[in-house]
Parts: C-alpha cells; sequence; structure tokens
C-alpha cells in the first residue's frame, strides 16, 4: 500500500527498522540516525556489543514535526540508555533492555517523550 501525504515532508503509514531476533546496534558517540518520512517509526535497538549510554548530540537525529517514534529494547545484556538532554525532552534516563519501550514525538526541536514501558 502506498503511502499518503500528510505534509510536504511526512507520509501517512508505519516503517520499521530492525526486528524483534535482529535488532539495530547502537554505538554510543553516534546515536540513533533516525532515517524516514513515515509518520509512525518503530525501531528495535540494543547496545553495541554491550551496555551502552547514548552521548551523542543530537542523541537521534532530527525528524519531522509531528512524526512519531517507538523505540524497543531487544537484549537484557545489550541495554541501550538514553538520558534527558541532546535533543531528548524525557520524564528521566530510561534503559531500554529485552521488552522495554520508549515512543517519541518529534517537536521540531526535541523527540519528547509521550510514554514509555
Amino acid at each position: 500500500m502506498p503511502l499518503t501525504k500528510v505534509s510536504s515532508e511526512l507520509f501517512e503509514g508505519n516503517s520499521i527498522t530492525g526486528s524483534r531476533a535482529s535488532p539495530q546496534n547502537i554505538v554510543a558517540g553516534v546515536g540513533i540516525l533516525f532515517v524516514g518520512r513515515s509518520s509512525f517509526q518503530t525501531w528495535f535497538v540494543q547496545g553495541s556489543g554491550g551496555a551502552v549510554t547514548v552521548t551523542a548530540n543530537p542523541a537521534i537525529s532530527a525528524g519531522v514535526v509531528g512524526q512519531s517514534l517507538r523505540l524497543v529494547g531487544r537484549s537484557d545484556t545489550n541495554i541501550l540508555t538514553l538520558n534527558d538532554g541532546n535533543g531528548l525532552d524525557l520524564n528521566g534516563p530510561i534503559i531500554l533492555s529485552s521488552s522495554s519501550s520508549i515512543d517519541l514525538l518529534f517537536d521540531g526541536t526535541n523527540w519528547v517523550e509521550t510514554s514509555r514501558r
């Protein structure tokens, strides 16, 4: 099914990066190199080669205003930690381990937390 254009930069639809069995490996100093113009994105993630705290600025590359991003952790060993700041507006740090998740909305400047599990 083709994507429907919502605005000049955003398309209605879902996009998935990685999978439960093969998540994206995230490096501390690089962060999450978010790409895509779907209105809702799901990324399955884990730390690259062990526990990782993202230190990149921005922690997640910019999206399009109104775009939603769900990050789903996939490992209890290669956990991924995101802290408030560096382009993230979080209600405190989050540790993404196996099956934990955070939902974010891009406001034009920051990825703002809308919920977590």
